[in-house]
């Protein structure tokens, strides 16, 4: 017959394994699960470097975003510049923003002058491509870069997604938007 206390011992022992299992198995999700999340302090979101006549387009991410009446800001910066490399002559650029228009977002861009934020959208324009998808595309007049010293131009913009739109309707669609810088040189004093 088996004893009280050597029941009681391995009972006991059982127990304790199967606590040890249970954690092992829980522990790495609820671990990575507080992982995920993340924050970041960058003052720019994007950074594009004009150093020869291109064009550059980046994604902008958007981070959840939802339906408030404040305004999101995204920063991006401009730069004649990049490590040890500058533009070698003048240059003239000006931003494209095109947004899909999926969500019914408003855009704001301003470019920082000091202490000071200038309205420079010129005005959207939506147009329908030709698989029948719409876009939005916001333009800027051109700015010009010298080559004697390195130069940054900052650029914030504002989106707006009004609480108006809190509905199911809108959970779970996509908005692209994606920000291009058109650099060409400049030959002359023009």
């Amino acid at each position: 017959m088996i004893s009280f206390k050597k029941f009681s011992l391995s009972f006991k022992f059982i127990i304790s394994i199967i606590l040890v299992i249970i954690l092992i198995i829980f522990v790495p999700i609820t671990f990575s699960r507080y992982q995920t999340i993340s924050s970041s302090n960058a003052l720019v979101d994007i950074a594009f470097y004009i150093i020869s006549s291109s064009m550059q387009t980046e994604n902008l991410v958007m981070k959840e975003i939802g339906p408030d009446d404040n305004s999101y800001v995204y920063t991006f910066s401009v730069s004649n510049f990049k490590d040890n490399q500058r533009l070698e002559t003048k240059a003239k650029y000006n931003i494209v923003i095109k947004t899909t228009t999926n969500i019914p977002f408003t855009y704001k861009l301003y470019k920082e002058n000091g202490t000071k934020l200038e309205d420079i959208s010129q005005g959207e324009k939506i147009e329908q491509d030709e698989d029948g998808m719409y876009f939005r595309t916001i333009e800027t007049n051109e700015y010009e870069f010298g080559f004697t010293k390195d130069e940054t131009d900052l650029y914030r913009l504002y989106i707006t997604y009004p609480n108006d739109y809190n509905t199911y309707e809108y959970q779970n669609i996509l908005e692209n938007i994606s920000i291009t810088i058109d650099s060409k040189q400049v030959l002359k004093d023009d």
